[in-house]
């Protein structure tokens, strides 16, 4: 997950990369384009794993709160 678009690109293309090289179906890799606080705010699903981007703009309090959640 990351806000940018130069990023998110890259994670889809080594997700691809992943997925052939270990026989897995596309749907076993979700790359996201948003910030973290919406993503968690809005998902119901729960995940084996999840690789974020923390919004390190944020003062640390904030930052915390998002990563939390």
């Amino acid at each position: 997950m990351d806000q940018s678009a130069q990023a998110v690109s890259a994670c889809r293309s080594n997700a691809q990369r992943v997925i052939r090289a270990a026989g897995l179906t596309p749907d076993t890799v979700r790359v996201v384009t948003s910030t973290a606080a919406t993503f968690l705010r809005t998902q119901p699903s729960s995940y084996d794993l999840a690789f974020l981007d923390p919004p390190y703009a944020l003062p640390g309090e904030e930052l915390s709160s998002v990563l939390i959640t």
